[in-house]
This record gives structure tokens, C-alpha cells and sequence, in this order.
């Protein structure tokens, strides 16, 4: 895939099958960069990208649950791996 020209990334028709709010960092630190580059860095390097892509949703909450995270919490990521 090509990506387009800055001027005309912002003036290509967008038609979207669901809309999802993604928070770009805290504060929105991230939101220049992903403007800018037409793409959104997600995650972290310890999220387990392995589990995500095999469908194993629930060995992607226990690496949560893992890191000392609450359960409510570990759900929360595991439903935004999922999603994304």
C-alpha cells in the first residue's frame, strides 16, 4: 500500500464502517505524530502480540493479570487488543 500525499490524505473520502475512539497517549502526546504520519502506533513492546494474533483472548488477559494489573483493568486491554 502507498501512502498518500499529506495535502491529499486530508482530502480523501473516508467511509467507515465503525468508529472507534483511540486515546493517543496521555495528554494526547502521540496525536501530532499519528496525524502526521497517517498511522497510530499502538501498545507496548511487552503486549503479548503472540496471543492476540492466535485468538488466545484469554491467555492475553492472564499476561495482564500477570503484570499486577486488576482484573478490571486486564479486561479493559484485552478488549483493545482484541478490537485493534
Amino acid at each position: 500500500m502507498t501512502a498518500l500525499p499529506d495535502s491529499d490524505r486530508r482530502r480523501a473520502p473516508l467511509s467507515p464502517g465503525t468508529v472507534r475512539y483511540i486515546k493517543l497517549g496521555q495528554g494526547g502526546r502521540w496525536e501530532a505524530a499519528s496525524l502526521g504520519s497517517g498511522r497510530i502506533d499502538w501498545g507496548l513492546p511487552s503486549d503479548p502480540h503472540d496471543l492476540a494474533m492466535a485468538g488466545d483472548w484469554e491467555g492475553v488477559r492472564q499476561h495482564y493479570l500477570s503484570q499486577g494489573l486488576r482484573p478490571a483493568t486486564a479486561t479493559g486491554y484485552l478488549n483493545e487488543t482484541r478490537a485493534f
